[in-house]
């Protein structure tokens, strides 16, 4: 349980900083232009930050339903 939190805390950290990075990247990158491009750069799915983000959240995802799962599952063996 103390692995799962632990690792879910550093994993959550880490999609923070991508999205911040990637924040900081449309807004320098695209300084000069309109609002609009900042909005494209930020929508873009081909972005490597934007999936980088993505992917460390479907991990977290998946970390916080087996932790879930397997709570279950223990929960449901001790009561048998």
């Amino acid at each position: 349980m103390v692995v799962s939190g632990v690792l879910m805390v550093l994993l959550a950290t880490a999609r923070f900083t991508v999205d911040i990075a990637n924040v900081f990247v449309a807004f320098i990158k695209h300084a000069d232009g309109p609002r609009e491009e900042r909005i494209i750069y930020l929508n873009d799915v081909r972005n490597s930050l934007f999936l980088s983000k993505h992917i460390l959240l479907i991990v977290v995802l998946f970390i916080g339903d087996s932790f879930v799962v397997r709570s279950i599952g223990v929960e449901l063996t001790q009561t048998i």
